[in-house]
């Protein structure tokens, strides 16, 4: 019997990437590729000159676009693989499963938008599993770069919230939705177990209590390779831009990041936990983290510090020694004085290299409160506010600080197409031809 060679697709880098599938499912796509090449000439090897132009950018720069790589009347598509079934270490044995090519309404400008996607869907246990990869990434023109030793990907997280009716829109279905953003030299499905592992014993990062549906129930999880193949620069880089323009908890509401990203975050983490941020190695990151909000929550020492005549009060000396939001409030509760948002996003923003003058201009007048230049460099040289920690744990119920998920989100181009009951929304367009 003749074995089938494929031509285009790579299961090696697709495996490198994710996990496993039934040999039938590789087959089915490399056709469903080839079918699309012979009908658009030349029309994958432009892709991956595109991605190739683009693959050491973050996804929010606007892609470059070379006109000459075009093939003309070619549309954006993803191809989706259906899986029937839930449980990972069975992909590989399941070969049921479905394979569509679908044309998708993009620009190819848009780095975030522009389709090209494998989409891989799992049957729904509790939770609806999709796992997304840019195209180029699994054909064989990538498998050598995404597959060698030594490399990194950057990729998202993805959590959507789970509404009482079916969403009708792109738009309705992402609003809301948690996102994170990480990076990883190993395999993301052993990266993945670790988040799950950390999510199970009750991590309190903000992620992983997402992944415990703690701040919303989830109705979907999308995992996303954004970038393979990196050098440790390359993806510190991108990731530190991610993370700032679109997942940091501080400053977008929707975000699921506790500190910056990239070199950034290891200079936050480095200030946090007073080491030298070349100590910090890339996968600990998290599990230093963790560490220092769990220090944060216990605060040993702090009762015995003099505030406002709290150690005469044997009440208010309690909430001190126990309350963590009290001490905050009762450190920055005067007007003379820093905020505790002005207080986070001073450390963040030193920590992503911004000018004290830049502070400055962008912490003057938030939350109504005027801060000085010797405010602020006492509060960057540790010399103020020592005992309010670089990150908390924001609560979650009646009168505490809400977690807010509502924050506006960047538009896709087919928000206003109709979404089918069970479909994911960038199953949008029609099958190509």
């Amino acid at each position: 019997m003749e074995v089938a060679i494929m031509k285009l697709f790579s299961p090696k880098a697709f495996e490198h990437l994710l996990f496993p599938l039934h040999r039938s499912a590789y087959l089915e796509i490399d056709h469903q590729l080839q079918a699309f090449e012979q009908h658009y000439p030349g029309s994958l090897a432009g892709l991956c000159k595109i991605f190739d132009l683009n693959s050491a950018n973050p996804t929010s720069e606007g892609a470059l676009v070379p006109q000459s790589v075009l093939v003309r009347g070619c549309p954006a598509f993803d191809i989706h693989v259906r899986v029937d079934e839930s449980r990972m270490h069975r992909l590989r044995k399941c070969g049921q499963v479905g394979v569509h090519l679908l044309r998708q309404p993009a620009e190819m400008g848009d780095q975030r938008c522009n389709s090209n996607h494998l989409i891989v869907g799992l049957n729904a246990d509790e939770v609806q599993q999709n796992f997304i990869v840019p195209l180029p990434l699994v054909l064989q023109a990538f498998e050598a770069r995404v597959c060698r030793p030594a490399t990194y990907q950057v990729y998202q997280h993805t959590l959507i919230r789970k509404k009482g009716s079916a969403p009708a829109s792109v738009a309705d279905y992402l609003d809301g939705a948690g996102q994170y953003v990480g990076i990883t030299g190993r395999s993301w499905q052993q990266r993945a177990l670790e988040h799950q592992y950390a999510a199970r014993r009750g991590s309190y990062l903000l992620f992983h209590r997402a992944l415990r549906s703690e701040l919303f129930e989830v109705f979907a999880h999308e995992h996303i390779v954004l970038r393979a193949g990196l050098s440790r620069a390359q993806a510190l880089r991108i990731e530190e831009v991610e993370v700032e323009e679109r997942t940091l908890h501080y400053t977008h509401p929707n975000g699921l990041n506790m500190i910056p990203g990239g070199e950034a975050g290891l200079r936050f983490l480095a200030s946090m936990t007073r080491r030298p941020a070349s100590s910090i190695g890339l996968e600990t990151v998290d599990d230093l983290l963790e560490a220092e909000v769990n220090r944060s929550l216990r605060q040993p020492g702090l009762a015995s510090l003099p505030v406002n005549g709290c150690n005469s009060n044997p009440k208010l000396a309690a909430l001190w020694k126990t309350n963590l939001d009290f001490r905050i409030r009762v450190m920055t509760g005067s007007d003379n004085r820093l905020s505790y948002s002005q207080i986070c996003n001073a450390r963040l923003w030193h920590a992503c290299g911004w000018s004290l003058d830049k502070i400055w201009a962008s912490l003057n007048g938030m939350d109504g409160r005027v801060v000085s230049h010797d405010q602020l460099q006492r509060l960057l040289d540790g010399k103020s506010y020592q005992s309010i920690p670089h990150v908390l744990i924001p609560a979650t119920g009646s009168g505490a600080e809400q977690l807010c998920f509502t924050a506006p989100r960047h538009p896709h181009p087919a928000d206003t197409a109709v979404l089918q009951p069970g479909e994911r929304p960038t199953q949008f367009g029609q099958p190509s031809a």
